[in-house]
């Protein structure tokens, strides 16, 4: 059995499910709907420093945000449709079972991180770095993961990390579902002599 899923990967999870589910409701493809930040705000899991630094700004970060308060919503939204796109076409090349080579995914979001500079006390830059999301938080997750362990469940469309080879469903109600169904199928091809 795989070890359960990572916390932080667990968030990119939620938030690509999260761009999923409000697709059907979007306002502005391009901004999402407004509010998006306080549902973001209410997943389970781990965001990466610079979307929490975003959700919640600290002492003094208050300023440096301020052109950026008026769209967060439109900021975050774009964000998670890339961990959207980057999930989701690897749940659909394991699907194909074509594996190429190299796969592109273009980015097209404008996630706006602050540049954090670590200064020591002799008045040194000993760091200095912007953390960027995808580049820092969900592609260092996905490196070296084998694209079996990303699943979307087949009864209602949201991705999952598998914790075994054969899960197929993201929950319990969803497995019991698509069990039901293929009892149904299996029943309703013997009752036509299938």
């Amino acid at each position: 059995m795989a070890v359960k899923c990572d916390i932080r990967l667990a968030w990119w999870i939620s938030l690509a499910n999260l761009h999923h589910d409000e697709l059907s409701t979007v306002v502005d493809v391009e901004t999402g709907n407004p509010g998006f930040v306080t549902k973001v705000r209410k997943l389970a899991g781990q965001p990466p420093p610079a979307v929490e630094a975003l959700l919640n700004p600290g002492p003094g970060l208050e300023d440096a945000f301020s052109a950026l308060v008026n769209q967060p919503d439109g900021c975050l939204w774009k964000l998670a449709g890339v961990a959207d796109s980057i999930l989701s076409r690897l749940c659909e090349l394991q699907e194909s079972g074509k594996l190429p080579q190299a796969m592109s995914i273009l980015d097209w979001s404008d996630f706006v991180a602050p540049i954090n500079l670590d200064i020591s006390s002799d008045g040194k830059v000993v760091q200095a770095h912007r953390p960027d999301p995808l580049a820092n938080d969900l592609l260092t997750l996905i490196q070296g993961r084998n694209i079996a362990s990303f699943g979307r469940c087949p009864v209602c469309a949201r991705l999952f990390e598998r914790r075994r080879r054969d899960q197929q469903c993201d929950s319990r109600a969803c497995r019991d579902v698509e069990r039901q169904r293929r009892f149904r199928r299996r029943h309703r091809n013997k009752s036509f002599g299938f």
